[in-house]
């Protein structure tokens, strides 16, 4: 049986620092580092692109006096990658990847991992 094209989807993807994403909604975030196969002497900029949560909770909300969080509401909400906010996976998860990474994201599209089936005639 041949794979047959049911639909496309177009995502549209925004910029954190100008409309920063939605807090704990199911998103596909482009993330970007750096890393380093030389002991740190060069480093080579990479990007992932992933589904995520972006949380409440920052990682050192613990230590401070005032969550990132409510420092971030008490702003002007324009400084969305001055703030470190945890990014948790589908199962909960909180990764080792923070808000601040983030150069892109768009909305989960619907029905992205709904599979349709064409039976034959």
């Amino acid at each position: 049986m041949a794979s047959q094209l049911i639909g496309t989807t177009e995502t549209g993807w925004f910029n954190p620092g100008v409309n920063p994403p939605p807090f704990d909604m199911k998103l596909l975030l482009m993330v970007a580092g750096s890393r380093s196969d030389d002991c740190g002497r060069t480093f080579e900029p990479y990007t992932v692109v992933m589904t995520a949560y972006v949380q409440q909770q920052g990682p050192c909300d613990e230590y401070d006096d005032e969550p990132a969080f409510d420092e971030y509401m008490a702003g002007d909400q324009s400084d969305f990658l001055e703030f470190q906010f945890n990014l948790k996976d589908e199962d909960g998860e909180v990764l080792d990847w923070y808000s601040d990474s983030i150069v892109a994201w768009a909305y989960y599209p619907l029905g992205i991992a709904q599979a349709a089936l064409v039976p034959n005639a």
